[in-house]
């Protein structure tokens, strides 16, 4: 098993935007892959579920040791660039990941990328996962240089169902950012105690996957329906270099 962590999550209003990444430049490493003028990235993900939506329910219900499984990209893309099939365990505030990077031949199908990455596709076979939907956001990331923490800043975060393009065509999730702290030590440090606070930041139970869920309960479009022969067709259209 990969080694583990804590991940701790803050929902921050949107409206303190400037002042958190000023606070977040003055006392962190911006990370590398912002590739963005603005020091962004989009991260852009496929979410695998069973059809009675098991790992919706076990977050929901608070299942002591749950798992989710996605498949993720990032955006801008580099020629060649892998795609990223996780699989997530969390038991409490610690989380493990299992990841197999794989580059996935131009206009492949999900049968011929699921071969390069064989832990994964055991894993939702044998649960019985398929894909149920896709979730992108932009995404600021820092690093502090003297411990392993790490800080990401989400917003402008979008859900869809379909294979278009979820930036532009998806339904927004939340008006708010979330702000999440990733660290191997389980005490945060002074520092970062305080940053939070000046953030105004409220720690709460924040599942961009379960919201998803509910928001398409809401909305009527009926995710439940992704099942049988076209099932992966939202796979098909995801791991094309052209899409996001």
């Amino acid at each position: 098993m990969p080694s583990s962590r804590f991940e701790l999550k803050y929902s921050v209003p949107i409206s303190l935007h400037a002042h958190v990444q000023a606070l977040l430049r003055s006392r962190f490493v911006p990370d590398e892959h912002g590739a963005g003028a603005d020091g962004s990235y989009r991260v852009v993900s496929l979410y695998w579920d069973s059809i009675n939506f098991r790992t919706y329910h076990d977050k929901q219900a608070g299942v002591p040791v749950r798992f989710k499984a996605r498949v993720r990209k990032y955006y801008p893309r580099e020629t060649n660039q892998p795609l990223n099939f996780e699989i997530k365990w969390r038991r409490g505030d610690r989380i493990w990941k299992n990841r197999e990077q794989v580059v996935v031949p131009h206009e492949a199908k999900s049968a011929q990328a699921l071969e390069l990455a064989p832990y994964y596709a055991g894993f939702v076979n044998y649960h019985r996962l398929r894909p149920v939907l896709i979730i992108a956001y932009k995404r600021f990331a820092y690093r502090d240089v003297n411990s392993d923490a790490r800080i990401t800043f989400d917003q402008e975060i979008c859900f869809g169902i379909t294979p278009k393009n979820v930036i532009t065509q998806g339904q927004l999730l939340t008006r708010d950012a979330v702000l999440e702290v990733k660290t191997n030590e389980h005490n945060l440090k002074p520092w970062i105690e305080s940053l939070i606070a000046q953030l105004r930041g409220k720690r709460r139970t924040f599942s961009k996957y379960c919201l998803s869920v509910e928001a398409d309960a809401r909305s009527g479009q009926h995710m439940t329906k992704c099942n049988g022969p076209a099932k992966y067709d939202l796979m098909d259209a995801f791991i094309q270099p052209d899409f996001i």
